[in-house]
């Protein structure tokens, strides 16, 4: 504890540092029931190990929302290195390329509702289903 002499006589302040908060981000607990090893919030930060804080990673967004639940979706980077968001969703594959809007690839039909599994080997991307 450090106490500070202010510009005042007679008025301390009283400053309390808290350097460990090993325990991560806790928002369950009252603040003022915490534990001083919490941190009551982490706003793009993230705990990696032995309670060192590092900067959130970033979040990208691909192309609008699709009418239906995707069964299947992968990102596809071209030899140019632009990037493509695949999924199929209804039978129907979609694309978005660099956060795009959604277009149809034609060529290809899926069964609406099962699963799909996607594998991408040089520039082919692989689009397998069972049902």
């Amino acid at each position: 504890m450090k106490l500070v002499q202010s510009g005042k006589p007679r008025t301390k302040e009283l400053v309390i540092t808290i350097d460990n908060t090993s325990g991560g981000s806790n928002s369950l607990v009252d603040e003022a029931r915490m534990n001083t090893k919490f941190a009551v919030e982490s706003v793009n930060l993230m705990q990696v190990q032995d309670g060192l804080w590092k900067t959130r990673w970033g979040t990208q967004y691909y192309g609008q929302e699709l009418p239906a639940n995707p069964d299947g979706a992968s990102e596809y980077v071209k030899s140019d290195g632009t990037t493509e968001l695949i999924v199929v969703s209804n039978g129907v594959v979609y694309k978005s390329t660099d956060g795009g809007t959604w277009s149809s690839v034609s060529g290809a039909s899926f069964t609406a509702g099962v699963q799909c599994y996607f594998l991408q080997i040089s520039g082919y991307l692989y689009i397998n289903y069972y049902w």
